[in-house]
Protein backbone atom coordinates (compact mmCIF):
# COMPACT_ATOMS: atom_id res chain seq x y z
CA UNK A 1 0.00 0.00 0.00
CA UNK A 2 1.51 3.18 -0.99
CA UNK A 3 1.43 6.47 0.75
CA UNK A 4 -1.25 8.03 -1.41
CA UNK A 5 -3.67 5.17 -0.92
CA UNK A 6 -2.98 5.20 2.77
CA UNK A 7 -3.67 8.92 2.93
CA UNK A 8 -6.89 8.47 0.93
CA UNK A 9 -7.92 5.64 3.24
CA UNK A 10 -7.09 7.77 6.28
CA UNK A 11 -8.96 10.77 4.83
CA UNK A 12 -11.92 8.54 4.12
CA UNK A 13 -11.79 7.14 7.65
CA UNK A 14 -11.43 10.66 9.12
CA UNK A 15 -14.38 11.82 7.02
CA UNK A 16 -16.50 8.92 8.31
CA UNK A 17 -15.30 9.60 11.83
CA UNK A 18 -16.01 13.33 11.45
CA UNK A 19 -19.47 12.57 10.09
CA UNK A 20 -20.12 10.22 12.99
CA UNK A 21 -18.83 12.80 15.49
CA UNK A 22 -21.10 15.40 13.85
CA UNK A 23 -24.06 12.97 14.26
CA UNK A 24 -23.16 12.33 17.91
CA UNK A 25 -22.70 16.09 18.41
CA UNK A 26 -26.13 16.71 16.89
CA UNK A 27 -27.68 14.02 19.09
CA UNK A 28 -25.94 15.47 22.14
CA UNK A 29 -27.23 18.94 21.28
CA UNK A 30 -30.74 17.53 20.98
CA UNK A 31 -30.31 15.60 24.22
CA UNK A 32 -28.89 18.68 25.99
CA UNK A 33 -31.79 20.78 24.69
CA UNK A 34 -34.21 18.11 25.97
CA UNK A 35 -32.43 18.04 29.32
CA UNK A 36 -32.56 21.83 29.54
CA UNK A 37 -36.31 21.66 28.87
CA UNK A 38 -36.69 18.91 31.49
CA UNK A 39 -34.64 20.92 34.00
CA UNK A 40 -36.77 24.00 33.31
CA UNK A 41 -39.92 21.92 33.84
CA UNK A 42 -38.46 20.47 37.04
CA UNK A 43 -37.59 23.97 38.27
CA UNK A 44 -41.17 25.05 37.55
CA UNK A 45 -42.51 21.97 39.33
CA UNK A 46 -40.26 22.58 42.34
CA UNK A 47 -41.36 26.24 42.46
CA UNK A 48 -45.01 25.14 42.29
CA UNK A 49 -44.43 22.58 45.04
CA UNK A 50 -42.70 25.19 47.21
CA UNK A 51 -45.55 27.65 46.63
CA UNK A 52 -48.08 24.95 47.44
CA UNK A 53 -46.16 24.00 50.57
CA UNK A 54 -46.05 27.63 51.67
CA UNK A 55 -49.81 27.93 51.13
CA UNK A 56 -50.40 24.72 53.08
CA UNK A 57 -48.12 25.87 55.90
CA UNK A 58 -49.90 29.23 56.07
CA UNK A 59 -53.30 27.53 56.08
CA UNK A 60 -52.07 25.05 58.70
CA UNK A 61 -50.76 27.92 60.85
CA UNK A 62 -54.12 29.70 60.57
CA UNK A 63 -55.99 26.53 61.52
CA UNK A 64 -53.68 25.86 64.48
CA UNK A 65 -54.11 29.47 65.62
CA UNK A 66 -57.89 29.15 65.29
CA UNK A 67 -57.89 25.89 67.26
CA UNK A 68 -55.71 27.49 69.93
CA UNK A 69 -58.02 30.50 70.18
CA UNK A 70 -61.04 28.18 70.34
CA UNK A 71 -59.39 26.11 73.08
CA UNK A 72 -58.68 29.22 75.15
CA UNK A 73 -62.24 30.49 74.66
CA UNK A 74 -63.63 27.05 75.55
CA UNK A 75 -61.54 26.95 78.71
CA UNK A 76 -62.92 30.35 79.71
CA UNK A 77 -66.48 29.21 79.03
CA UNK A 78 -65.87 25.99 80.96
CA UNK A 79 -64.56 27.99 83.91
CA UNK A 80 -67.59 30.30 83.77
CA UNK A 81 -69.89 27.25 83.72
CA UNK A 82 -68.02 25.72 86.67
CA UNK A 83 -68.30 28.98 88.60
CA UNK A 84 -72.02 29.24 87.76
CA UNK A 85 -72.58 25.63 88.85
CA UNK A 86 -70.75 26.23 92.11
CA UNK A 87 -72.85 29.35 92.70
CA UNK A 88 -76.04 27.44 91.90
CA UNK A 89 -74.96 24.64 94.23
CA UNK A 90 -74.50 27.15 97.03
CA UNK A 91 -77.88 28.75 96.28
CA UNK A 92 -79.57 25.32 96.24
CA UNK A 93 -78.06 24.52 99.63
CA UNK A 94 -79.28 27.87 101.00
CA UNK A 95 -82.74 27.23 99.58
CA UNK A 96 -82.77 23.75 101.14
CA UNK A 97 -82.05 25.33 104.52
CA UNK A 98 -84.83 27.87 103.90
CA UNK A 99 -87.24 25.08 102.89
CA UNK A 100 -86.42 23.11 106.04
CA UNK A 101 -86.96 26.21 108.16
CA UNK A 102 -90.25 26.94 106.37
CA UNK A 103 -91.31 23.31 106.76
CA UNK A 104 -90.71 23.59 110.50
CA UNK A 105 -92.67 26.87 110.65
CA UNK A 106 -95.48 25.30 108.61
CA UNK A 107 -95.56 22.36 110.96
CA UNK A 108 -95.79 24.73 113.93
CA UNK A 109 -98.56 26.70 112.20
CA UNK A 110 -100.35 23.43 111.47
CA UNK A 111 -100.02 22.42 115.11
CA UNK A 112 -101.33 25.85 116.13
CA UNK A 113 -104.29 25.55 113.73
CA UNK A 114 -105.11 22.09 115.06
CA UNK A 115 -104.88 23.41 118.62
CA UNK A 116 -107.12 26.37 117.78
CA UNK A 117 -109.60 24.13 115.96
CA UNK A 118 -109.84 21.79 118.98
CA UNK A 119 -110.16 24.75 121.28
CA UNK A 120 -112.84 26.27 119.06
CA UNK A 121 -114.80 23.01 119.12
CA UNK A 122 -114.46 22.86 122.84
CA UNK A 123 -115.63 26.46 123.19
CA UNK A 124 -118.58 25.77 120.87
CA UNK A 125 -119.57 22.85 123.06
CA UNK A 126 -119.20 24.99 126.15
CA UNK A 127 -121.24 27.74 124.51
CA UNK A 128 -124.03 25.28 123.67
CA UNK A 129 -124.02 24.05 127.23
CA UNK A 130 -124.22 27.61 128.52
CA UNK A 131 -127.05 28.44 126.14
CA UNK A 132 -129.00 25.43 127.32
CA UNK A 133 -128.31 26.32 130.88
CA UNK A 134 -129.55 29.87 130.30
CA UNK A 135 -132.67 28.65 128.61
CA UNK A 136 -133.57 26.42 131.42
Amino acid sequence: MDNEKFQDLMLDQFAKLFKEVQGVKSELKTDVAGLKTDVAELKTDVRNIKDSQIRMENKFDEQIAALHDFRIAQEQINQEVKDALASLGTKVEELQFDVRANDEKLENVSDDINFLARRSLLQEKQLKVLKRFKQS
